[in-house]
C-alpha cells in the first residue's frame, strides 16, 4: 500500500519575500507534518509560489525546515513552484522508497498557460515502480484557457508520464500517477482521458482512472493508471476549518494505491524440472508476506482508531485475543529480525500472520 497526498498551496511569490515569510513557512511546513500524520508516504504540493519561480528563487532554503534536518530525515525535491517530499518511514520500514533517476521536466505545448510538468520516477522496496508527474494549468490573469487547452495539456502530461516507463516495465508492475491541480472538473478530466482509453480493456492496469475529494472542486483530482486506487480527503483547504496558507478554492486530497505483486520465479534452466510454475524462493515470500500483514495491521489500526470509545474497546479485545490463541516466533526478513505470531493453540506453530507488536 502506499499513499500520496497533493495540493494547490496557492502561494503567491510575494509571500515568499514579505514580512511574514516565515509564518508562511512554518505553515507550509505545518501541512507536510499533518500530511505524514495521515499515513502519507508521497506529500506533493504545486503553487509554491509564483509560477517559474519559488522558494529558491526567494533566497530560501528548504533544509531550514526541521522536518528536513537529521540523520533521518525524508528526502525532497523542489522545481520552481513544484515541491514533492518522501521517505518518511524510511527509519521503520524496510521496504522503504528510493529515487530511481532524478526529476525531469516538461515544458507543455501551450504558450496561454505556459504549464511546467515535473516526473518522479520512484521505485518501492517491494518491486514496483512509480511514475508520478506534479502538473499545475495555471489561469493567468487578463487570460483565458479554455477547456479543449486544459484536457489537451491532461494528455500530453499522462503521455510523458508513459513515456518514462522503464524498459524492463514487463518484468514489475509499473504504477503511473498525476497530480496536482489541472482545473478541470472530474468529469472534464475523464473526458479528457477518453482519447487513451483500450477499445476493450481487458485488463483493469491498462485503464486511466479519476479520483476526486468529497467536494469535488475543480482541480483537486488525481489520475491512476496500473493499480487498485482509493481516494481520501485530507483536513485542510477550502471545505475544511484549517483554510492552508490562504482563503483559496482548494482541498488537499489523498489517494491510497495497491497492487499485487507476484513472487519473483528462478529464471536459471538449471532450477527447472518441468514446465510446472517455479516457487519463489521462501525468504523473498516470508518478506512479501510479512509486508502484506503489517499493511493490513497499520490499515486496521487506524480504522478503529478514528471511532472512539469503540475502537478502543475493539484495539483492547484484539489485543487480548492475540495473546490468548498466538505465540511469538522470532524469524529473519533479508537479515532484519521479525518478530512473528504463529497459532499455537495446540502447542504446535501454523503459519505467521502478522508481523510487529500490537494488533
Amino acid at each position: 500500500m502506499v499513499r500520496i497526498g497533493s495540493f494547490n498551496l496557492g502561494m503567491q511569490q510575494e509571500m515568499l519575500t514579505s514580512s511574514k515569510q516565515s509564518r508562511h513557512l512554518q505553515k507550509t511546513e505545518d501541512i507536510i507534518t499533518i500530511c505524514v500524520q495521515e499515513g502519507v508516504h508521497f506529500i506533493n504540493l504545486c503553487e509554491f509560489g509564483g509560477h517559474r519561480r519559488g522558494p529558491s528563487k526567494a533566497g530560501i532554503s528548504l533544509l531550514d525546515m526541521k522536518i528536513f534536518q537529521g540523520p533521518t530525515a525524508p528526502s525532497f525535491s523542489i522545481h520552481n513552484n513544484y515541491f514533492t517530499a518522501w521517505g518518511f518511514d524510511a527509519d521503520t520500514n524496510q521496504f522503504g522508497v528510493r529515487e530511481a533517476v532524478p526529476k525531469i521536466t516538461y515544458d507543455l505545448s501551450s504558450e496561454v498557460c505556459d504549464p511546467e510538468l515535473v516526473v518522479h520516477h520512484f521505485e518501492h522496496g517491494v518491486g514496483i515502480v512509480i511514475i508520478q508527474g506534479n502538473l499545475h494549468i495555471r489561469i493567468p490573469n487578463n487570460s483565458k484557457v479554455s477547456m479543449a487547452t486544459r484536457k489537451r495539456m491532461v494528455r500530453e502530461a499522462l503521455h510523458k508520464l508513459m513515456a518514462n516507463a522503464p524498459s524492463d516495465s514487463a518484468a514489475q508492475p509499473v504504477v503511473y500517477v498525476l497530480v496536482g491541480d489541472c482545473n478541470l472538473s472530474k468529469e472534464a478530466a475523464e473526458e479528457a482521458t477518453q482519447e487513451l482509453q483500450p477499445d476493450e480493456p481487458a485488463d483493469w492496469k491498462s485503464v486511466w482512472h479519476v479520483h476526486a475529494t468529497a467536494a469535488k472542486l475543480s482541480g483537486d483530482l488525481i489520475f491512476v493508471k496500473g493499480a487498485i486506487a482509493r481516494s481520501f480527503d485530507l483536513p485542510f483547504g477550502r471545505s475544511h476549518r484549517d483554510r492552508g496558507i490562504r482563503h483559496d478554492d482548494h482541498d488537499a486530497i489523498g489517494i491510497e494505491l495497491r497492487v499485487n505483486i507476484e513472487p519473483p520465479t528462478p529464471s536459471s534452466k538449471r532450477n527447472r524440472t518441468s514446465d510446472a510454475p517455479q516457487l519463489a524462493p521462501k525468504k523473498a515470500v516470508n518478506c512479501l508476506v510479512h509486508n502484506v500483514a503489517n499493511n493490513l495491521e497499520v490499515s486496521i489500526r487506524q480504522f478503529w482508531e478514528n471511532r472512539g470509545e469503540e475502537g478502543a474497546a475493539v484495539l483492547k479485545d484484539g489485543n487480548n485475543l492475540r495473546n490468548m490463541l498466538f505465540r511469538k516466533k522470532k524469524n529473519r526478513c533479508r537479515s532484519r529480525p521479525l518478530v512473528l505470531w504463529c497459532f499455537s493453540a495446540w502447542g504446535r506453530a501454523g503459519r505467521a500472520v502478522r508481523g510487529g507488536s500490537g494488533f
